[in-house]
């Protein structure tokens, strides 16, 4: 996972950046940890790459970390945001901005351990779930009920195994890294993205879903996706 740092003071920043790396070495993992030292630079990075969490100060020069979690949140409700502070004041504000958590300063090994095991904890839960905007609001998705995504102009439309569909302005790049990193789901198209165990049939030019959707296999995606498809379904029947 992507875990972000965002402190002005290089002080701060990096001894959370070694708790954190402390942390990803206890747990065997090989998560990245990336540091700025202000608002501006992690939006702009924001704008291009995803993050999983960020720790974020409140107190910082131009834009503060709090005016900076309300754009993040402006575009994404599904990164976590733990607050840095020396303030304690600041953690009934934090909430306006739906904050996983807030750790006071000088960050300690001990808390900061507990703020990501929790995360962890609630990353495996939620793995069957996916938050998105829509022209309506924020929405969240039962994953194991997504047939199908589909990238459909300057849209992105989710396509449920009830027939329903939930349309994002979303990038559909926005999705399909998280998903293809997920077995249960294959890209097959530029444009499609399929849930393989809501299959009904499927050709060398194409698959049905299981509500009739019909969706095209790019040429040259074919085997591999055959190969995904046994893998999950019947793997004896490789």
């Amino acid at each position: 996972m992507n875990i972000l740092i965002c402190d002005d003071d290089i002080t701060c920043r990096l001894t959370a950046q070694i708790n954190i790396e402390r942390w990803v070495k206890e747990h065997s993992r090989n998560d990245q940890v990336i540091l700025f030292d202000n608002g501006d630079s992690l939006l702009e990075y924001l704008e291009k790459q995803s993050a999983d969490i960020i720790f974020l100060d409140i107190i910082m020069p131009l834009l503060s970390g709090m005016e900076t979690a309300h754009i993040i949140r402006e575009r994404s409700m599904d990164v976590k945001l733990v607050f840095l502070t020396s303030a304690p004041e600041f953690a009934v504000e934090s909430y306006d901005v739906n904050a996983f958590g807030y750790l006071l300063k000088p960050v300690e090994y001990s808390k900061l351990s507990l703020v990501l095991d929790r995360f962890l904890t609630l990353q495996k839960e939620e793995a069957v779930h996916l938050t998105v905007r829509t022209a309506y609001g924020y929405k969240q998705l039962n994953l194991d009920n997504l047939e199908c995504l589909e990238a459909l102009g300057k849209k992105v439309v989710f396509h449920m195994f009830d027939g329903s569909k939930v349309e994002t302005t979303g990038k559909f790049s926005d999705y399909e890294k998280m998903l293809t990193e997920d077995n249960r789901f294959f890209k097959i198209h530029r444009s499609y993205l399929v849930g393989l165990a809501h299959i009904d049939r499927f050709s060398s030019g194409e698959v049905v879903t299981s509500s009739g959707l019909h969706c095209p296999i790019a040429r040259g995606l074919g085997s591999s996706f055959k190969e995904a498809y046994f893998s999950l379904i019947s793997p004896s029947d490789k």
